[in-house]
């Protein structure tokens, strides 16, 4: 069984994945495109404070989905707005709205 890093120790990619699972190649990414644990630039070199990925990883947890019972159906959701049904019917209302707003306070931003 490994030995976890106190919070306060920074690891390096290699070591982030040895203790956590990431992949360097996802920490990479996100270290660039955003969404993944806050990391500390020291020079060239980036750390990962251990406490840091670990809250990380936590704010990423879901809950599962309860099971239907047997015999049943899943509820459907039909009240939400008969105007739409997918998922485009609803782009388009909300962008239908947001005119209609810009109309009222007489200007379009375009």
């Amino acid at each position: 069984m490994r030995e976890h890093p106190p919070n306060d120790q920074l690891l390096s990619r290699t070591e982030v994945h040895t203790h956590f699972g990431l992949t360097q190649r996802f920490l990479e990414g996100a270290a660039c495109k955003g969404g993944g644990p806050t990391f500390v630039k020291i020079g060239r070199s980036v750390r990962y404070r251990a406490g840091d990925v670990r809250v990380w990883i936590e704010t990423r947890r879901i809950a599962p989905v309860p099971e239907v019972p047997k015999g049943r159906s899943a509820p459907k959701i039909t009240s939400l707005d008969a105007d739409w049904q997918t998922i485009g019917d609803l782009a388009n209302a909300l962008v239908a709205k947001i005119a209609t707003l810009r109309a009222k306070e007489g200007g379009t931003n375009e």
